[in-house]
């Protein structure tokens, strides 16, 4: 019966009332590319030794370096970004409210002595902080940072996101697990969280999703959900398909499968403040051999939220005759 596959899908995909289907949410907020942005960075603590404007990947995108030696307690840096075009959020009353500035404070940032990351100076570990507001941040030889967002109108004012109206995808959220090798569970070797830190805001996981919300309100996956292509391509694994299942790709932006390593985000009021973090082994040994990549993570907060799978529905017709 129906009903049956229902409760069925519901045990399969582990729903419960901190899964929402994409369905379900109502978005009022978008953050668009902002490839205009000016970027103005502020209070930069003493703890950083090194900083350095470069531009990053494929598409060379501007992003500022700031190399740091050691933890950093309290403000790391605060990046001001202005001259914003595509963002919006509409609020109860249907009235459409332009953010013209976004203001990011991050702040503790945790060092875990693994920064191997090879770009400009060797052994640096960094946090660099991308000069596109949806194109977050990267951060290597650190174990987590926090950052808090305060959305602002053309007429300065803070922007109050009321409750389950805006909201944040917690997207591509990679999770390796080890028992000495790669596996489906075990020892976390490279596993990233996004939790939620401000009053009244909430994580949820999407339905078929790897990521899951946990007890300290936490987002990530307790299995591997790394794909098949991924861990044969980039280490080595000779059998992938005994340790994940994870649908084709679905760490392509572009994929149908993007749901499957991200959860959602409620915000409430002001102040919207994550904290991004990775756990992993501290020896990084696999098979015995250290591995000689590094930690590195990204995280860009989305607006966009990823289309969850629905169970099939069967129709039944009834000829008269």
């Amino acid at each position: 019966t129906q009903k049956q596959k229902w409760e069925d899908f519901q045990k399969n995909h582990q729903i419960n009332s901190d899964t929402l289907s994409s369905d379900q949410v109502q978005q009022n907020l978008e953050l668009g590319r902002e490839n205009a942005a000016n970027i103005s960075i502020t209070d930069v603590s003493n703890k950083l030794t090194d900083h350095y404007s470069s531009q990053y990947f494929e598409d060379h995108l501007a992003g500022e370096f700031y190399a740091f030696n050691g933890s950093v307690n309290g403000t790391v840096l605060v990046a001001t970004y202005t001259n914003l075009q595509n963002s919006y959020y509409t609020d109860e009353n249907g009235i459409k409210h332009r953010i013209a500035k976004i203001v990011r404070t991050f702040s503790d940032l945790t060092h875990n002595g693994l920064g191997l990351y090879e770009h400009k100076n060797p052994e640096q570990d960094a946090l660099i902080v991308m000069h596109d507001p949806t194109q977050g941040y990267w951060f290597l030889g650190a174990s987590g940072v926090t950052y808090d967002d305060v959305y602002y109108d053309e007429n300065g004012n803070a922007i109050d996101i009321q409750k389950d109206t805006g909201w944040l995808a917690a997207t591509s959220l990679n999770a390796l697990y080890s028992n000495g090798q790669f596996s489906k569970s075990g020892d976390p070797f490279h596993v990233e969280k996004a939790i939620p830190l401000s009053n009244g805001e909430k994580a949820y996981s999407l339905i078929g999703s790897s990521i899951k919300v946990h007890n300290d309100g936490s987002l990530y996956a307790d299995q591997t959900n790394d794909t098949v292509s991924q861990l044969k391509n980039a280490f080595g694994v000779s059998d992938p398909q005994s340790i994940t299942t994870a649908p084709f790709e679905w760490d392509d932006p572009s994929s149908p499968n993007r749901y499957y390593g991200a959860g959602l985000i409620s915000l409430n009021g002001t102040h919207h403040k994550i904290r991004t973090e990775t756990t992993g082994r501290p020896d990084r040994l696999i098979n015995g051999q250290p591995l000689t990549d590094t930690e590195l993570v990204w995280f860009a907060p989305s607006t966009v939220i990823p289309q969850t799978p629905t169970p099939r529905t069967e129709v039944h017709y009834h000829y008269n005759t």
